[in-house]
């Protein structure tokens, strides 16, 4: 905050600026011989707290404080006197002086009463700001503007929609190392104090910074605070950002409502995004991705799991090289399981609706990494290869139904040997085949799908290792935690402080 001090007498000014160094740089100190400069500087700069002579020449310090509160009602401030009288004492109140000190004043009586007074400007603004957060996600919930949103809704401020990774991601802003108290920081300066930022945390993925318009003229140097905030932010997650100066009287929803909007148009998929206004979609071309589908195919139709898979990660890669869209993505991953069904059940001479085939792509919104979209389209070759595409049931097309059942069945005991039995076939050669069609043993695949079911399990709030365990068929919790170690290189326990 900033905390303006006003002494006529050099040496005595000189003093207190010295003592209240330290508490710079959280807090800025200004020094003024006469109330006249104070009043020509609050223009430019807003004190939070103002520490005052009485007895100056000219403008008195009592004069002073009414021209201040005149000005701005929740400026505090603290009066200095050689006076040990009722009058005065009885004028300071009368004008909302918070505190009195007898000159001269003594170090541990400074820092007690600059103390104090912190304490009190800074609890009453978080009480302010808590009243303004409940109302904002009050109208937010309810879609309707309530009459403690006035405060905003006539006066200009910049609005700043912050999205972390996805709408729905398990990652969110209690994944950042930033706080708010962070993002005030970075935003204010000489002209713009924290009081005048609210930050408010709509969920874990959505939060909104409102910042007091400046003049006109500082409106390129915001602009570039925006700039470093953006940096910042996205030091451990992936943050979309949007900002709009709202103007006096326009209303705060319908700003929301805009940015809202450029966000989910235009926000890139697994990587940060800057949004400054209304921006035209950028269009890419996605040939090399379509003749890798066609190569998909194929590989589903002869069974080759390992090719399939393959070429899924040379389109995720492409994917991220051409810096797609959430919206891009969403529309081309339909079209490409559309297509694949259309091709595959066409190979077996059926007559396909596309519009009876329903898939829900909702998890796009719950996943915000490559690593995680690569996992997803894996999970769809091996839902369209497990939906007996190909009806022969020699040993290499009985993968599939492998699959399936490991899918279905993870949370069991699961044999190997007793699949091959009921299918008729030798446990060697089955094993053999599942070992070239996904490139891992039996043991190893089913090993990796439980781990990945853990995560999920974690991602989704089940915390205890324990119940974890059971539920991805591990009986005892201490195999499982080495198993997971191995696996993902840090215990459950470490995962999850992660998250």
């Amino acid at each position: 905050m900033n905390i303006f001090i006003v002494e006529d007498e050099y040496w005595s000014l000189l003093e207190l600026e010295g003592l209240l160094k330290k508490y710079e740089p959280k807090h800025k100190i200004y020094p003024f011989a006469n109330g006249e400069d104070l009043i020509n500087m609050l223009e430019e700069v807003t004190p939070q707290l103002v520490i005052s002579d009485i007895t100056m020449p000219g403008m008195s310090g009592l004069e002073l404080i009414e021209q201040i509160k005149t000005f701005d009602e929740s400026i505090k401030c603290v009066i200095l006197s050689v006076h040990d009288q009722f009058e005065y004492a009885r004028q300071g109140i009368k004008l909302g002086v918070i505190e009195y000190l007898i000159k001269p004043v003594k170090r541990e009586a400074l820092y007690d009463v600059v103390d104090r007074s912190i304490s009190l400007i800074e609890e009453e603004h978080k009480e302010i700001e808590e009243k303004r957060h409940w109302s904002v996600n009050k109208m937010l919930q309810s879609e309707k503007e309530l009459d403690e949103m006035n405060v905003f809704n006539q006066d200009d401020y910049y609005i700043i929609y912050m999205l972390a990774e996805n709408w729905k991601a398990s990652r969110g802003w209690s994944s950042s190392r930033g706080t708010d108290e962070d993002f005030k920081q970075i935003l204010s300066d000489a002209y713009l104090t924290n009081e005048q930022i609210y930050c408010i945390n709509i969920d874990n993925q959505r939060k909104l910074l409102l910042v007091a318009a400046t003049d006109e003229n500082q409106q390129y140097l915001f602009e570039a605070k925006i700039n470093d905030l953006n940096k910042f932010i996205n030091q451990d997650i992936h943050v979309h950002l949007s900002f709009m100066r709202k103007k006096y009287d326009e209303s705060l929803m319908s700003i929301v409502h805009i940015l809202e909007q450029r966000i989910e148009n235009h926000m890139n998929y697994g990587q940060p995004s800057f949004i400054k206004g209304e921006e035209t979609e950028r269009n890419i071309d996605l040939t090399g991705e379509w003749m890798n589908i066609r190569v998909i195919e194929t590989a589903i139709r002869n069974g080759e799991i390992i090719k399939a898979k393959v070429y899924v990660q040379h389109i995720v890669q492409s994917l991220k090289e051409k810096e797609i869209t959430l919206r891009q993505l969403s529309l081309f991953l339909r079209n490409m399981y559309y297509a694949l069904i259309f091709k595959l059940e066409q190979q077996k001479g059926s007559d396909v609706q596309i519009e009876t085939v329903k898939k829900s792509f909702d998890y796009l919104q719950e996943i915000s990494t490559f690593d995680e979209l690569s996992h997803s389209l894996e999970q769809m070759i091996d839902q369209l290869v497990e939906e007996d595409l190909v009806h022969e049931v020699a040993p290499k097309n009985l993968i599939p139904r492998v699959l399936h059942w490991i899918h279905q069945q993870y949370q069991t005991n699961l044999k190997f040997q007793s699949f091959a039995e009921e299918n008729h076939v030798s446990l060697s050669y089955l094993s053999r085949e599942f070992k070239a069609q996904t490139g891992k043993t039996f043991s190893e695949y089913l090993m990796i799908y439980r781990i990945n079911k853990a995560k999920e399990y974690f991602n989704k709030g089940i915390n205890r290792t324990t119940e974890v365990s059971k539920l991805v068929g591990y009986e005892d919790d201490k195999y499982f935690t080495t198993v997971f170690k191995r696996l993902e290189g840090l215990t459950p326990a470490e995962y999850k402080k992660r998250l």
